[in-house]
């Protein structure tokens, strides 16, 4: 069996793809191999539990003669497709839907089931459909598995994939226990013990809506003179490209006590356990691990509605669900949770509650049974066609 995915960094998508992995190497009789179209922090995760391949692996070094290069590249990836053949897979695990090119070399090199794990919405697969990529996954899947009824819906609506060959499986939060709270985030920021904290996590980017959340920070810390109150926001390593625009945006709006962001962080749980509320800013999420992993810690939720997925896990008994693009709504709502203490604890709970249902363990019990039935269709339309 053959896992790809688009990129080994630290985000959602490839952490899920890990932890499906890491349950298929242990609880199931398939060979796996995995390929990833880039690289990042992930690799040395994918490469202890199994045989992993770079696609694209030095596509990016400058060399002086660039047609040796892209035949260097091209007879890596020929070498690559040789010993995936070798392994006569019967099951192709695709984790993203703008990996066309890739997936349709390998169904031609196999001839396997492919199933198609999408845990994106429509911007991003427009983003990434400049070459036809999405087209190529949606040709090449014997069957899909969405993140969430959001993504089954745009997967039915905008790209005609009849409803019969889309399942849904939800994420998994893979932190078992509420942690106890410590004090490493409250003292990173020089927050007082009476400070609230309001914590965001992803990357900087249009679809987790970074600049809403600095938005509610400047209506909550400035508009309604809450100084007590801290917006953190984990992820993301700040770079020139991201980072110069925001700092000089963060000093326009004199957040510099209020506002501050911590980078790319192993193990976000344990400033989760510290805040007061999880703020998912997001405009297009799919079903955000973020969102499962605050409510493990016991935060109640302020999210917005058709953001995505959110809504289909996020209700009045565990947070707030706020109109889309309502800054002003999610400030009401953080600074309701900030000051009824009684409130935002039960609701917590009833987080912590609802979370434990989202396990790894259910997620890829279902895959399983998925990337089973695909593969057992496939080989009764292959007997009939011989």
């Amino acid at each position: 069996m053959v896992f790809v995915g688009h990129s080994a960094t630290r985000t959602g998508a490839p952490i899920s793809l890990l932890k499906i992995i890491r349950w298929f190497v242990n609880n199931s009789s398939f060979k796996i191999v995995v390929v990833l179209n880039a690289g990042g922090p992930l690799c040395s995760d994918y490469e202890s539990l199994t045989e992993t391949h770079l696609w694209n692996s030095g596509m990016r070094l400058k060399w002086p003669l660039p047609g040796l290069h892209r035949l260097m590249v091209r007879r890596r990836q020929l070498g690559i497709l040789r010993k995936i053949k070798e392994h006569r897979p019967v099951c192709i695990f695709n984790n993203t839907g703008v990996n066309g090119k890739l997936i349709s070399l390998l169904k031609a090199a196999t001839a396997a089931a492919v199933v198609s794990r999408i845990p994106e919405l429509e911007a991003f697969m427009r983003r990434n459909a400049y070459d036809g990529s999405v087209q190529e996954v949606i040709w090449c899947s014997d069957h899909f598995i969405a993140v969430s009824e959001a993504v089954r819906r745009n997967l039915h609506a905008r790209h005609a994939v009849p409803l019969d060959r889309i399942s849904v499986a939800f994420g998994a939060c893979d932190v078992e226990e509420r942690l106890a709270p410590g004090d490493e985030l409250r003292r990173r920021i020089n927050a007082a013990g009476t400070d609230a904290i309001v914590c965001g996590c992803g990357t900087m980017d249009w679809r987790k809506g970074y600049d809403l959340f600095v938005q509610t920070a400047f209506t909550v810390c400035q508009r309604r003179r809450r100084s007590d109150i801290k917006f953190v926001w984990i992820g993301s390593p700040v770079t020139i490209e991201t980072g110069i625009e925001y700092d000089y945006e963060i000093e326009l709006l004199g957040l510099e006590q209020n506002f501050f962001r911590t980078g790319e962080v192993d193990f976000p749980s344990r400033y989760f356990a510290e805040a007061d509320v999880f703020f998912l800013s997001s405009r297009e999420d799919p079903f955000p691990l973020v969102m499962l992993e605050a409510a493990r810690q016991g935060r109640p939720i302020v999210c917005f509605e058709n953001s995505g997925g959110a809504a289909e896990f996020v209700d009045g008994d565990i947070g707030a669900l706020i109109p889309i693009l309502d800054v002003n709504g999610a400030a009401e709502a953080i600074i309701d949770l900030v000051d009824n203490k009684a409130k935002a604890r039960e609701k917590g709970m009833a987080a912590a509650l609802r979370s434990r249902a989202y396990t790894v363990e259910r997620m890829c019990e279902k895959i399983n049974r998925l990337v089973l039935r695909a593969v057992h269709m496939r080989r009764e339309r292959e007997t009939v066609l011989l």
